[in-house]
């Protein structure tokens, strides 16, 4: 499983739901953030809200307790207007508890910005987990701490039930203790599941399963149940129209103190949004990298971490470079390359996100098969230059030259060697497009013909941080930057 840090993130994305002047707690809820600047929504079950408005009344003022992405206590108000802030499952049945989700609409706070985008899809694993507000653990709050009463809650999910609900089964922390007080409050508590590739909210708990004698047993509405909801109201995240909004966060990484080298840079974006149309979508259905999905849970379309580094480096690509906008589109540059003649070789430079080291990154990108042959994506291919982006600033700030790409298909060759030939076998087939555009060779531990290289977006920052604005010195450490991880 995941470190403790990356799940931290999800965490933080936990709610408490209260009501009434004394902040009562009335269930769980998980943080959705969608795009920039956009009202973000509160997932729940839709009962907790039914209990809020006959309780407290259609106007009751509600309380969210979140966390920003460092763990620090935020708190949201809202009033419950359902049809304006209050939003149920088109289907919600009070009688049957079916299609027990709604959502809350909450106003855009700015500590939002850093708030991963969860990605909502239907369960594939047997295990979940979550984190939510018992009632037995309340009185944790009253010492100041909203959220002091958090618990964890995981179990595995029932596979043998066929409905839009699921049952989950979570082990009782104190078993001597009744249900009811061991269980109430966790409705509306996200359950989330890591795959190799993600980690996914997969359903919102619903309630307790069964009478007092079944013990942890939960119902849960499924992720298909959620993003129906989301859909019908049109609240589902969406790409952005346009790249202004996240010109500041991304002249932000340079530094305001540099005026110089800012200004250039919010001059060459200016001139891509205003003179040049370049939107979100010329970039994204241009970007070869969009659908490689390595170890990165954001989702892309509106991340903004992903978006920054668009601009920081389509900036550079059109600004500085000067290339054309097809070439700023889809950059390439043309380098020499090992296993052909003289002449110089078409390379092409492709964007990829992962919360990675570099020098993982090529053999992630093997063993998920991205450079075999008829994959559902774009196959990747020899002559590449890959421009890491990620959160991890240093991670992001390193390079693997062409040459250690070759020591590390070496090492990878060999460990098939030893363990698996056919998976050698496979790997070098796959890596050959036609006899006229050959990917890698190799034989024996042996790399006759590699050229791969990464190097990653801090090293594109680091230009415009030390360009001090000025277009020749900017390409020639760009030059600089290209001779040192293209080394033989």
């Amino acid at each position: 499983m995941g470190s403790v840090a990356k799940w931290d993130k999800y965490k933080n994305l936990s709610v408490r739901i209260s009501a009434g002047d004394d902040q009562e707690l009335q269930g769980s809820g998980i943080l959705y953030r969608r795009e920039l600047k956009k009202p973000a929504l509160i997932l729940t079950a839709a009962h907790v809200l039914k209990n809020i408005e006959k309780k407290f009344g259609r106007n009751a003022v509600c309380y969210f307790d979140c966390a920003d992405c460092t763990g620090e206590d935020r708190q949201i108000e809202c009033v419950f207007e359902e049809g304006k802030s209050v939003f149920f499952h088109s289907q919600y049945s009070v009688e049957t508890n079916d299609y027990d989700v709604a959502m809350i609409v909450v106003p855009w706070q700015e500590w939002m910005e850093e708030t991963i985008v969860i990605l909502i899809k239907p369960a594939e694993e047997e295990k979940q987990k979550g984190w939510g507000f018992p009632v037995g653990m309340d009185k944790e709050c009253r010492k100041g701490n909203k959220r002091a009463g958090m618990e964890k809650l995981k179990g595995r999910m029932d596979s043998s039930i066929e409905s839009f609900r699921y049952k989950l089964s979570h082990k009782l922390p104190n078993p001597t203790k009744k249900r009811e007080s061991t269980m109430k409050g966790y409705s509306g508590t996200g359950l989330f599941e890591e795959s190799d590739t993600e980690i996914r909210l997969v359903g919102i708990v619903s309630k307790a399963a069964g009478d007092e004698t079944t013990g942890g047993h939960l119902w849960a509405t499924n992720a298909k149940e959620i993003l129906e909801m989301i859909e019908y109201y049109k609240m589902e995240s969406r790409m952005p129209t346009s790249l202004k909004i996240y010109k500041e966060q991304a002249a932000n990484e340079i530094g305001r103190e540099r005026r110089e080298e800012t200004g250039f840079f919010l001059d060459c974006v200016n001139c891509l949004i205003n003179k040049e149309n370049l939107t979100p979508e010329n970039i994204f259905k241009n970007d070869k990298g969009a659908e490689i999905n390595l170890n990165c849970n954001e989702t892309k379309k509106v991340c903004v971490e992903y978006w920054k580094g668009q601009l920081l480096w389509k900036s550079l690509v059109r600004g500085v470079l000067e290339k054309k906008e097809i070439q700023m589109l889809q950059p390439s540059l043309l380098l020499p390359c090992s296993g052909n003649t003289d002449e110089l070789q078409n390379v092409e430079l492709v964007t990829i996100c992962a919360d990675e080291k570099q020098e993982t990154v090529i053999c992630s990108l093997i063993k998920k098969n991205y450079f075999a042959k008829n994959v559902e994506h774009e196959n990747l291919k020899d002559k590449m230059i890959f421009v890491l982006n990620g959160k991890n600033a240093t991670m992001c700030d390193s390079t693997v030259t062409r040459r250690q790409c070759r020591h590390i298909m070496q090492d990878i060759a060999g460990e098939y060697q030893t363990t698996d030939r056919e998976a050698l076998a496979q790997i070098t087939s796959n890596m050959r497009d036609d006899p006229y555009e050959e990917r890698f060779d190799i034989v024996s531990g042996q790399i006759k013909k590699c050229n791969l290289a990464v190097f990653g977006m801090g090293k594109i920052r680091q230009i415009w941080k030390e360009g001090q604005g000025n277009k020749e010195k900017m390409k020639q450490k760009w030059e600089r930057l290209v001779e040192d991880v293209w080394e033989e």
